[in-house]
């Protein structure tokens, strides 16, 4: 059966309080997610749509989504996550809306099927996904999260590689009954800030060093963010990449073409992105990249970061 995946990135305005970031993970890549996953394995007790119960997901399937989610920081050179265990009913209520009304909503209305105070909390403050056809493993959705495929905003990846994200929680509910139909939440805006002063990190680049070919298709777009401020993720507004020019060049000296140049300071995750496509790279070789003329502060600077898609 075609699986066909739909996504829906969450901004938020937060208000809480030539570099590169050269330290290379260590830890292996994180290994392919299954496609499918049974029932059996995913849950202690089975949704149950038509009566408006979103089921109980397995303590093993969440550790599992938090251990892959900081897999996927850990490649980025980025602190991990916790889990914020209080917060499951609301991203399991969350995706309890998704497959009762077959839609995706930040804001959902009492009028709509299976509402409830909690799943609307849940709504506001995740990435949400839903899915036709199978039941996929829980990591299918962070790796469509993080590629983010048709989403201008690149906004589900941004949340989740970002530095100052704290934790997640993570709910899910799978339809079988009037065809297969699956809801994801992924909870990624919260009160509290990681504190990263301490870090030196200055960009977050995708992807980076050794890094997943999974995970950025053919034609995919590749990504930096700016890390000027490391007290508040809202201080790193205000970059300026309008006059910003990127070089990408491999191991062999070859320079690849870019296109499709853009950048935006929209509150997902971090304020400023830079974006753009390399058509012409390929697995196994290593590219170095420079972005020039980002005025930061005022001042025009240049970030670079080398990355190598691997099997």
């Amino acid at each position: 059966m075609l699986k066909r995946i739909i996504l829906l990135a969450l901004i938020a305005s937060v208000t809480a309080g030539g570099c590169s970031n050269e330290s290379t993970p260590t830890d292996p890549l994180p290994g392919t997610p299954a496609d499918t996953a049974s029932l059996a394995s995913l849950y202690d007790e089975l949704p149950n749509v038509a009566g408006c119960f979103e089921g109980r997901l397995k303590a093993a399937e969440k550790t599992k989504v938090l251990d892959y989610v900081n897999a996927i920081r850990r490649l980025h050179g980025l602190e991990a996550v916790t889990y914020s265990a209080s917060d499951d009913i609301n991203t399991a209520k969350a995706a309890l809306i998704i497959v009762a009304n077959a839609t995706l909503t930040h804001t959902p209305t009492p009028s709509m099927t299976c509402y409830s105070a909690e799943g609307l909390t849940g709504s506001g403050t995740s990435n949400l996904a839903m899915r036709s056809g199978g039941t996929p493993s829980s990591a299918v959705y962070i790796d469509q999260f993080l590629i983010d495929n048709g989403v201008v905003s690149l906004g589900h990846r941004r949340w989740i590689i970002d530095p100052f994200l704290s934790a997640i929680s993570f709910g899910r509910v799978d339809r079988t009954v009037g065809g297969a139909l699956n809801g994801a939440a992924l909870r990624v805006i919260f009160d509290q800030q990681k504190d990263i002063r301490n870090t030196s990190i200055e960009l977050v680049a995708y992807p980076y060093h050794d890094y997943p070919a999974r995970l950025l298709p053919t034609n995919g777009v590749l990504s930096l963010t700016v890390i000027h401020d490391r007290t508040s993720r809202s201080s790193n507004d205000g970059v300026d990449y309008s006059g910003a020019a990127v070089t990408v060049t491999s191991e062999t000296g070859a320079t690849i073409t870019t296109e499709n140049l853009g950048s935006d300071d929209d509150g997902y995750g971090v304020p400023n992105v830079f974006r753009f496509r390399a058509p012409g790279i390929t697995t196994g070789i290593r590219y170095n990249v420079v972005v020039r003329n980002v005025v930061v502060d005022g001042a025009a600077r240049e970030f670079s970061w080398w990355f190598k898609l691997v099997s």
